[in-house]
């Protein structure tokens, strides 16, 4: 099943993600690209397409709030399910 390869990238950028917070580390997954132009300054092979650009660093600051919040996009949403406990 060839498509269990992007399956695969998916779980280890979710393990990344986990090790690096735990290092202290941000992480930051680039959604605003063009995703060919990236292939092609990347130099990637033919068949091997872009599927994840990320960004890894030390923060300088923790924000209190998210920072999509404070741009004014929509709030967060209670984990209410979570809050009442599984069915």
């Amino acid at each position: 099943m060839p498509e269990t390869l992007a399956h695969s990238v998916v779980l280890v950028v979710g393990d990344l993600w986990i090790a690096a917070r735990a290092e202290g580390i941000e992480v930051g997954w680039v959604s605003l690209l063009h995703p060919e132009e990236v292939e092609r300054l990347l130099g990637a092979p033919p068949g091997y397409p872009l599927l994840a650009y990320l960004c890894l660093g030390y923060p300088k600051a923790w924000p209190e709030e998210p920072l999509l919040q404070r741009a004014g996009w929509r709030p967060g949403a209670p984990l209410r399910r979570y809050q009442q406990g599984f069915p």
